[in-house]
């Protein structure tokens, strides 16, 4: 299959935190058959996604409100983002616009991605290979107590932040 025909499975966020033990943000993905993607961001990338999911105002427009009003100034609109790949314990994305009738896409970080789409109120995708590979499947957390799920979920972050490409070879 090539990669413009790969199954898309819509996501929506679940929450945006800091992880307690390592002090890193990450927004948690879901889902609808209930797989989790968490991602590991930066706090400026953490704060963005957390304040566009929340509908939070901003006394001035923040970084991505800026590039989402001058793409609408352009013509342009955003379609939907979708998070494409893990490369290297890094996660892709492609941010699809529409511009003028023709479809374009933009490289992107996942994160930025998603504070612009959130902002746009454009739909989030994962590839479905990717949640085969990346995600944390809902067997893992049924019947877990909160914390027991936590703990899951930390350990699935710790094995992103150490996966090496080479192992699914």
């Amino acid at each position: 299959m090539a990669d413009g025909d790969a199954e898309e499975i819509a996501m929506e966020i679940v929450d945006v935190r800091i992880e307690r033990s390592t002090n890193i943000p990450f927004v948690t993905l879901r889902s609808a058959d209930g797989r989790i993607l968490p991602i590991s961001t930066r706090l400026p990338e953490a704060e963005a996604i957390k304040l566009a999911h929340e509908r939070a105002a901003t006394p001035r427009p923040l970084t991505h409100e800026l590039f989402l009003d001058a793409l609408r100034i352009c013509g342009a609109g955003i379609e939907r983002l979708v998070i494409t790949a893990l490369e290297r314990k890094v996660f892709l994305g492609e941010l699809h616009l529409t511009i003028a009738n023709r479809h374009e896409i933009i490289s992107c970080r996942p994160t930025d991605g998603i504070a612009l789409a959130t902002r746009a109120k454009a739909p989030i995708f994962a590839r479905a290979d990717l949640l085969d590979q990346a995600a944390i499947g809902p067997e893992a957390l049924d019947g877990a107590e909160p914390e027991e799920a936590e703990e899951l979920v930390d350990e699935f972050r710790k094995f992103i932040d150490e996966i090496n490409p080479d192992d699914f070879a």
